[in-house]
């Protein structure tokens, strides 16, 4: 099931490609959530919600409801935009007692670019990635440390992403 409707009539395409993207990651995303939370007592369901940014207008598209069989809510799983400063997208986990941010990175991830110049007085640019860790196109949470590491989103982080913002256990 598609989690998206994009009305791209008024939109160029370089920003309609860019919102396609973000929307098809986020669709996959929940497809591998699910494959996650399979076997165990959580149960998946999505809600529609509308999304407004400057560069593209409104867009549609789903945020995903986490809650124990039992009714009790674990979290929400909300698109935030696609348009992000050093990211292809962002996404919030929002839990019982607290939220963590996770966003969509290219391979190596953003990049800080300096110019110096040479002996010479010649400018040279070097390039340094502000996150470590990021050796694959995904979805990643950043650690707020002095290490600025990125860990690529799998089964066993989001299951530590619940854990930290809901208490959740599997059983």
């Amino acid at each position: 099931m598609s989690c998206q409707q994009i009305s791209v009539s008024n939109m160029n395409s370089d920003k309609a490609n860019h919102l396609k993207f973000f929307l098809n990651e986020v669709s996959a995303l929940y497809s591998e959530i699910r494959e996650w939370i399979s076997g165990t007592n959580l149960v998946y369901d999505e809600e529609p919600i509308s999304i407004n940014e400057k560069n593209c207008g409104k867009y549609e598209t789903k945020k995903v409801l986490l809650s124990k069989k039992d009714g009790t809510r674990i979290a929400e799983i909300v698109p935030i935009g696609a348009w992000v400063i050093g990211a292809n997208g962002r996404i919030d986990f929002k839990g019982l007692h607290d939220q963590i941010i996770i966003v969509h990175l290219s391979q190596g991830g953003p990049a800080a670019n300096l110019t110096i110049r040479d002996a010479e007085g010649h400018p040279v640019t070097q390039s340094k990635p502000l996150f470590r860790g990021i050796n694959e196109e995904g979805w990643y949470w950043i650690e707020h440390k002095l290490s600025s590491k990125g860990h690529q989103l799998t089964a066993e982080l989001f299951f530590d992403i619940l854990a930290d913002i809901s208490n959740y256990e599997r059983d």
